[in-house]
Formats: C-alpha cells, structure tokens, sequence
C-alpha cells in the first residue's frame, strides 16, 4: 500500500464518526419527515414548464447537498492534525508533504460521493417513473465530483486558516447553514425574489444542485449552461486556493 493510501486509510478510521453521523441524519429527515407535510402545503413547482412535486425537488436538490455537507466535514481532519501535533509527526514519517496534501482532499472527497450515494439511494422511491438519460447520470455525477473537489478545496482553505477551535466551529457550522439555505437546494432558484435569486448565483452549491436535478430529473433552469460553466471554473480556482493554502503551513505553525 502506497503512503498516500495509507494516510486516506487513516483519515476515513479516525474521522469524527458522530458529527458525520449527525451531518448525513439531517438531509433524511429533511426527505422522510419534513417532505410530508411540505409537499401538503406546497403546491407542485413549475420547472421547465413541468410539475414537479416538492418530495422529487428536495431529493435531487438533498444529493448534491449532501455532497457539500460531507466534503466540508472533511476539513476537520486537518484543523485536528494541526491542533494536536499529528502534522509534524506525519511529517517527520515516510510520507511527502504532497502524499499528506493529497489525502486530505482525496478524504473530504470519498466522504462527499459517500453522503450523496446514500441521500441518492434512499431518495430513490420519490423519482419512480423516472428514467434518467446517460446523458443525465454523466451531468449529475460530473456535477457532484465537481463539488466535492470543490467543497474539499474550501474544508482545507479554511483548515489551514484558523488555530483557535471556537474560530473554525463557527466559521465552519454558519457557511454550511448560508451555503445550505441560500442556494436551490430547498426551492428553485426561477421563484427565488430578484435580490435572493443573485445572491444565490454566487453560491456554487446552487449550480451542483441544478445540475444534479437536471440530471436526475432532466429539469433545468434558464441559467444552466452558465451554471455549469461556473462550477467548473470554480472548482479550479478553489482547488488553486487550497493547493497554496496548504503549502503555506509550516511544520510548528498550529
């Protein structure tokens, strides 16, 4: 086994189990319990000139969202390396600091297409009667690997930013609650009022989540091919940022 395996290895056994836990109950609770009586209150949703009930939008919309959520979480292991010394141990080991580099975001990107594998897998009964095209499956997987890369980009930035623990939580927990609610994850981005609607076409979780739901449903918005091209963009740009965010950490600097 190769030092980057290895290290990928030990991320997935001492990752925070019970936060991840708690991450991937949210998004099934949103799908088992509160779709209910949503989609009771909610009248179907108009997109691309098609009714869509509100349990079938919030599965798609939960896939790459859940994708964020688990990519995001994956920061933490190298916030906790740092705060606890395992950096410089590694470090000191027969392991490159692009091995360790690398294992972080190879990490934060496994736990990502795990959570939208499972959020997918269970959602599955609210798309009954739809086939996806191939076209459609290679969209929304394309568009959930793009935002894992990307979220896990974002988790390492901001690990390699913050020594105080109470700074990182917070941080951390308010991007996933403004990146969660101020994209099209819970309502469409078409009936978004005009200043949300901006707003929320800065937010790359919004292009995941449209283009997931065009793949899954073959419903899209009038933005989606800018969409798509600004989830790829980004993620370059991210991936970028982390690349030399990391490489600005010096062995001791925790």
């Amino acid at each position: 086994m190769n030092g980057l395996a290895r290290l990928v290895q030990r991320d997935l056994r001492v990752m925070n189990r019970s936060l991840l836990v708690i991450q991937l109950v949210l998004p099934l609770f949103l799908l088992f319990v509160a779709s209910f009586p949503f989609t009771a209150l909610i009248e179907p949703l108009r997109l691309g000139g098609e009714a869509v009930t509100y349990q079938r939008f919030l599965a798609s919309g939960l896939i790459a969202q859940t994708t964020m959520t688990g990519a995001l979480i994956g920061g933490t292991l190298l916030f906790t390396d740092r705060r606890h010394g395992m950096f410089e141990q590694i470090l000191v080991g027969p392991y490159r600091r692009g091995e360790y580099a690398a294992s972080k975001v190879v990490s934060s990107v496994l736990v990502g297409l795990g959570g939208a594998a499972i959020v997918a897998v269970f959602g599955l009964p609210f798309t009954f009667g739809i086939a996806p095209t191939a076209i459609g499956v290679v969209v929304a997987f394309a568009a959930v690997l793009a935002s894992a890369f990307l979220f896990a980009g974002v988790s390492v930035v901001l690990a390699s930013r913050f020594r105080s623990l109470e700074a990182f939580e917070g941080t951390f927990n308010l991007l996933l609650i403004l990146l969660t609610f101020v994209s099209s994850a819970l309502y469409p981005l078409d009936a978004a009022p005009g200043v949300l609607r901006w707003i929320m076409l800065l937010n790359p979780l919004t292009y995941a989540v449209d283009l997931v739901r065009f793949g899954v449903l073959g419903l899209g918005t009038s933005t989606l091919a800018w969409e798509a091209v600004a989830l790829a963009a980004e993620t370059v740009l991210v991936f970028a940022a982390a690349v030399r965010a990391f490489g600005r950490i010096r062995i001791g600097d925790a």
